[in-house]
């Protein structure tokens, strides 16, 4: 990570599980002298690396004093390199920059997932025998072993035998 002059320290998800450590230690944020503070502004470039120059209001209470020690732990094994400038990416683009395709796919997915996930639900808590749920999930999930999916799972089926018949989901989805 850089040192430009982008990032706050506290506010932006700037670690490796992209949570900002606002979010992750409150109670530290909250007893932080340095709250809006930018990345340079919380330490500084020294011969051996990077040295972080933290400020409390108060000293830790006793059941803080383990939460410390992670945090410290966590950002002191972060790389900061004060003459790189950062940079914002975009993860949902395999090519880390935004576009308004990647955007509007990313909107999409969430979306769905979030419908999906909701109707899902509430098909469980209907009042219907377990078999119709299971049916109607794996029917949603476009998991029935219909002629499509076997193929697409290179499942060797008898032709005869899909033949006569009509591919029932094919035609229910359209």
């Amino acid at each position: 990570m850089g040192g430009d002059q982008k990032f706050r320290f506290w506010e932006d998800p700037w670690t490796a599980d992209e949570l900002s450590l606002m979010e992750k230690y409150p109670r530290m944020y909250r007893i932080s002298c340095q709250q809006k503070q930018l990345m340079m502004q919380m330490g500084s470039s020294m011969n051996n690396g990077w040295e972080w120059k933290l400020t409390w209001r108060r000293s830790f209470f006793y059941a803080e004093v383990e939460m410390a020690d992670i945090f410290l732990g966590e950002i002191s094994q972060q790389q900061v390199d004060s003459y790189r400038e950062d940079t914002w990416i975009w993860k949902p683009n395999t090519y880390r920059y935004y576009s308004t395709k990647s955007g509007y796919n990313f909107i999409w997915g969430e979306t769905t997932r979030a419908s999906l996930n909701f109707d899902f639900q509430e098909l469980w808590r209907l009042k219907i025998p377990a078999k119709a749920a299971v049916f109607v999930w794996r029917l949603i999930r476009d998991r029935l072993p219909t002629k499509k999916n076997l193929s697409r799972r290179q499942v060797v089926m008898n032709d005869v035998l899909y033949s006569s018949e009509i591919d029932f989901v094919m035609h229910f989805n359209q």
